[in-house]
């Protein structure tokens, strides 16, 4: 099963202890984990880019950066690649 697939049958079971869900997938999947919780941790335009980042969707992450920042493109360029 992949991991989209286990989500939604966890989503779609009901009720759910969402800690030990999370202590779980961080035990079965550490490195996703890391990431996820570095983006939630950021916030604002540094999270959205990271996430962008790790969709490899780097392109993305600097048109987003410039939009939230008013950034030029050489600067949101290096801001983006900063967070990599």
């Amino acid at each position: 099963m992949n991991h989209y697939a286990e989500a939604i049958d966890i989503l779609m079971g009901g009720e759910c202890d969402w800690q030990a869900l999370a202590k779980d997938y961080a035990k079965r999947h550490p490195a996703q984990f890391i990431r996820a919780h570095k983006a939630v941790q950021l916030g604002g335009w540094q999270g959205e880019c990271l996430a962008l980042l790790q969709a490899n969707k780097k392109v993305a992450a600097i048109k987003r950066c410039r939009e939230m920042t008013g950034r030029g493109l050489k600067e949101a360029k290096e801001a983006v690649e900063a967070l990599a």
